[in-house]
């Protein structure tokens, strides 16, 4: 089943059927997870418009799920897809994304919000603010505590994913000095689950 078929069919979950409230949150939180994930499959695969549709409504549902964690994720594939075209834009939604994360807001989550508003910025040429923004990101994982639970969405964000966005970010600002150390020491702890985005990197 595609990431559009499940997320449908968790629609018709939630027209057809009666919940409780502590339910009925944990419904719309997996859907807005859902929305994103459908989001991103339609943003790689060209079709913009979906993508930006989707990603509204993630954001909305998160919201009205009280996930405002999900919801700041939202505005941020937001900004992303925004970047080609409209790079202050991006770095102005991503940084939005940024000034809400609180305290209670896990380690992953805020290393990962912070990482793409690093990458907004070197999208919009701003080099200090990317290095600060990226330091803020590693210095989020540095927190992060074993106990701590993560979210699903973004317990996969670890040193390999910092090393390859800062990579990323470098090569987008022109400083292959920084770039490639990172991306190499990235790329050596991808396994061969990571094919695409080995080849990507590679290039």
């Amino acid at each position: 089943m595609s990431y559009g078929a499940e997320y449908q069919a968790t629609k018709g979950v939630l027209r057809t059927g009666t919940y409780s409230e502590a339910v009925l949150r944990e419904l719309l939180a997996l859907l807005a997870e859902q929305a994103q994930q459908a989001g991103w499959a339609a943003f790689d695969g060209g079709r913009e418009r979906e993508a930006t549709a989707l990603y509204r409504e993630s954001r909305a549902t998160a919201e009205e799920a009280g996930a405002g964690d999900l919801a700041r994720n939202a505005l941020a594939f937001l900004a992303y897809q925004a970047g080609p075209t409209d790079a202050q834009a991006a770095a102005t939604i991503t940084a939005r994304s940024c000034a809400a994360i609180t305290e209670q807001t896990p380690a992953t989550v805020r290393a990962l919000l912070w990482e793409r508003y690093a990458w907004a910025l070197a999208v919009a040429g701003d080099a200090s603010g990317t290095d600060e923004a990226l330091h803020t990101a590693d210095t989020a994982l540095d927190s992060a505590d074993a106990d701590e639970p993560q979210p699903d969405w973004s317990a996969w964000v670890g040193r390999a994913e910092l090393d390859i966005m800062a990579g990323r970010c470098w090569t987008e600002l022109r400083r292959p000095l920084r770039a490639v150390p990172l991306l190499l020491r990235g790329l050596v702890r991808f396994d061969d689950a990571h094919a695409r985005g080995e080849a990507l990197y590679l290039t």
